[in-house]
């Protein structure tokens, strides 16, 4: 089959390198100038300074290992990857890189896709159509009430790229989650003040347990066991396993009382942070009052020069897939 692959991401790579070896013929289209997506350190995708959360054992592609590198790869080290990757000779010929999508269409059985490439425009006709333009581009950022009153700057964390930019800023994070924790973190050796804004308090986990990597520490089934396990027999399960950072925890006062959802939030510096008084928490911000500060649930307000919000991200836009008219 003539099969095309929209996005030379992780996803798109390794769909581009199991169809070829199946005996298809493959075509991978890229927007950028180079591969990657979001790993693409020219793609303005994730901050410079982000990390993987799986580690070098289990991160890889069947068949492809990745050598001698960091435990836990940087931006930079996943290009690096994704690139020898590509550069397998039949998948290097199949790429058009600098060739966007602009339509998908059903037409007789088949797919016609039109592209942009240097101005111009182009159709061919496919088989079948792999989508894998990822899901981390367009930030969903809920407005806050008086946001006309804020003279700072608001960002979200897809504008995010380093954190020499923020230096002597007093910055407020909002949302907990991996890009918020990360983040935050980051900003810490920059910042005059870095504050933490959580609506919904999850589990803090390091990469590194002290017995190896958090994702080589139990099999897939050990994994289903433990998330049937007690919210406190887990909790006393850290306890045993790493007593010194659970005693960190407790002190940052981001311990949950209770699983009051599924989310694990794989970071290791948030916690030490915290609880050294380098990151502050502040409960969920609630609106911009008059004077241009943010206002929070607990009626507690605070001025910042800069906001940055990591609310998640939009589902993503598939608006060029034409829908059926017959």
């Amino acid at each position: 089959m003539n099969i095309a692959i929209i996005g030379a991401g992780p996803a798109g790579i390794i769909s581009a390198r199991n169809a070829i070896k199946a005996g298809h013929s493959v075509v991978l289209f890229e927007k950028n100038t180079r591969i990657g997506e979001i790993w693409n350190p020219w793609s303005g995708g994730a901050y410079r300074n982000a990390c993987m959360q799986n580690s070098r054992y289990t991160f890889h592609y069947t068949g492809f290992p990745p050598g001698d590198i960091d435990e836990f790869l940087g931006v930079e080290q996943v290009f690096r990857y994704l690139s020898a990757v590509a550069g397998e000779d039949a998948i290097r010929e199949s790429i058009r890189l600098n060739t966007e999508v602009v339509s998908l269409r059903k037409d007789a059985g088949h797919r016609v896709i039109r592209c942009a490439s240097e101005g111009k425009d182009t159709e061919d006709i496919f088989d079948r159509v792999i989508i894998a333009t990822g899901e981390l581009w367009q930030p969903r950022r809920p407005p806050l009430p008086g946001e006309e009153n804020f003279s700072g700057t608001l960002i979200t964390s897809r504008d995010y790229q380093e954190p020499e930019a923020f230096k002597g800023k007093n910055i407020l994070i909002i949302g907990g989650g991996v890009s918020g924790a990360d983040i935050a973190s980051d900003l810490v050796p920059f910042a005059r003040s870095v504050s933490l804004s959580v609506k919904k308090m999850g589990l803090y986990l390091p990469r590194q347990f002290p017995t190896g990597p958090n994702d080589m520490m139990h099999s897939y089934l050990g994994r289903c066991l433990l998330s049937q396990m007690n919210y406190e027999d887990f909790i006393g399960y850290l306890d045993t396993m790493m007593p010194d950072y659970m005693q960190a925890y407790r002190a940052s006062s981001l311990l949950p009382d209770m699983a009051n959802n599924n989310a694990v939030h794989v970071n290791e510096k948030i916690i030490p942070n915290v609880a050294a008084g380098l990151i502050k928490v502040k409960p969920q911000a609630e609106r911009f009052t008059g004077e241009g500060a943010i206002k929070f649930v607990d009626a507690s307000q605070e001025k910042y020069d800069v906001i940055i919000t990591c609310t998640g991200y939009e589902m993503p836009d598939y608006s060029f897939i034409r829908k059926r008219t017959a």
